[in-house]
């Protein structure tokens, strides 16, 4: 007897999710199926969900489009490693500048 999957009132164990789908005229079965993305991420690199504003995403995607294509979020990636990298460099020249001028401050 084919079951609606429309109308189910209670959620399926994985097993019975399966048999419903074969039974529902799908014809495949998940029963042997593993849990996690079909393709894993490169080493060095973690799958998140985040939220972006359209706008900062739109732009990224045009950009991309505008170089002949690729990736937009290598080049977010790109971008946040080069502010990264800006805020280290600003640090350091701060702590330098902040010791010649301790250190001239101590000789005079």
């Amino acid at each position: 007897m084919p079951v609606n999957i429309l109308n189910l009132h209670q959620p399926p164990g994985e097993g019975e999710r399966a048999r419903r789908f074969v039974t529902a005229g799908i014809g495949i079965s998940f029963s042997r199926g593993k849990r996690g993305p079909v393709v894993p991420a490169p080493a060095g690199k973690t799958r998140i969900t985040i939220r972006i504003d359209d706008d900062i995403l739109e732009w990224f995607r045009a950009q991309a489009e505008q170089r002949g294509g690729g990736n937009y979020q290598t080049m977010m990636n790109i971008a946040l490693r080069e502010y990264i990298n800006q805020q280290s460099l600003e640090d350091l020249l701060r702590r330098v500048v902040r010791e010649e001028l301790s250190n001239r401050a101590s000789m005079g």
